[in-house]
């Protein structure tokens, strides 16, 4: 028993230095660890700080700039850049506040709304001043909002919008038929409309109502949007407005300073004129084949080659805008000059 222990002894004391050096290895590697990583850290530290890492400056060229005394594009002429070349709505000084709302008028150094809001019209060559003149009027803009949308982006901005008091989102889409560069007009509606499908609405001016009702009517048209040359005062056909309406709008037209388009008669009438006044040459129904409303369209030049300009007017619709985009882009080839409906407003006022 004694020889077995003592056997048992050295081989006791060959193992456990073994057995002692795993945790001295142990204590020697964490601290050894730790510092590696202390310097790692700071070495970083000392990196960023230092900004070892950042990315040299690429090469800079100053050149020198003469700045003019005063700014050269005010936000006035920003918007008349976007509205191609229509002036900014509404114009603070062509406004008169009432309960209803804005309406256009003169300012106080005679500046009218008609001359500010027109589209200006292309200078015409010293060497053909007496081109006939053209013009057309889409009206019941507004009613139908997508195909409006169309129209004022595929006709030419010389083409004139009539915006219908009633349109939704009046104000959002009288901006953009003039962004688009297309000047506006009141679609005035009357209640003694030759078209049975051309409703006038609960608003319109009439006949049947007492002068006190149809003012009040007329001023709340008037309030309903901003940036409108002028009023389209149409019935239809060779109709002719009934007296009392026509000397109501006359007076709110002469007094504002805004342009009217009207029916009736070619010639003006015999009373003093103190307004801008053009009459409607040419009413382009909807119900025509694309034929027809070629041959109407043909009606039209032939008028404006005989007195030196017409006027037509049509309601939007598809076939409207397809053959009117197409007969625009070959009224130069005959001989004719589109136009805004506003220039042949001052036109035929002074001839």
């Amino acid at each position: 028993m004694t020889q077995s222990h003592a056997a048992a002894s050295p081989m006791s004391a060959a193992i456990n230095p073994v057995t002692n050096f795993k945790p001295r290895r142990t204590g020697i590697i964490l601290p050894l660890l730790g510092g590696v990583a202390l310097i790692i850290c700071v070495t970083l530290f000392v990196a960023l700080r230092a900004e070892w890492f950042k990315r040299p400056d690429l090469p800079v060229a100053v050149l020198p700039l003469e700045w003019p005394d005063e700014a050269t594009t005010t936000s006035s002429t920003r918007n008349q850049l976007r509205s191609q070349g229509l002036a900014q709505a509404p114009d603070p000084r062509l406004i008169e506040i009432i309960p209803e709302g804005v309406l256009p008028a003169r300012s106080t150094d005679g500046t009218t709304p008609l001359a500010v809001y027109a589209r200006p019209s292309a200078p015409v060559l010293e060497s053909q001043p007496q081109v006939p003149m053209v013009a057309i009027v889409m009206r019941r803009a507004g009613i139908g909002q997508l195909m409006t949308s169309e129209a004022m982006l595929r006709l030419p901005p010389e083409i004139s919008f009539a915006l219908s008091p009633y349109a939704s989102e009046v104000d959002r889409q009288a901006i953009e038929i003039r962004d688009e560069g297309h000047e506006l007009f009141l679609d005035l509606p009357l209640a003694e409309t030759m078209s049975a499908t051309d409703d006038p609405g609960p608003k319109a001016l009439s006949n049947s109502l007492n002068e006190q009702d149809n003012h009040l009517r007329l001023r709340w048209l008037l309030t309903r949007f901003p940036g409108y040359a002028g009023i389209l005062s149409h019935i239809g056909g060779d109709a002719v407005i009934p007296i009392n309406l026509r000397h109501m709008i006359i007076k709110e037209v002469e007094g504002r300073g805004l342009g009217l388009i009207e029916s009736g008669p070619n010639k003006p009438d015999a009373e003093k004129q103190n307004f801008f006044r053009s009459v409607i040459h040419v009413t382009i129904d909807n119900d025509l084949t694309p034929e027809a409303f070629d041959a109407v369209l043909s009606q039209l030049e032939a008028t404006a080659r005989k007195n030196g300009s017409a006027l037509g007017v049509a309601n939007i619709t598809p076939l409207a805008i397809e053959r009117i985009k197409r007969w625009s882009m070959q009224i130069a080839e005959k001989g004719l000059r589109l136009v805004p409906a506003s220039a042949l407003l001052t036109r035929e006022s002074r001839s």
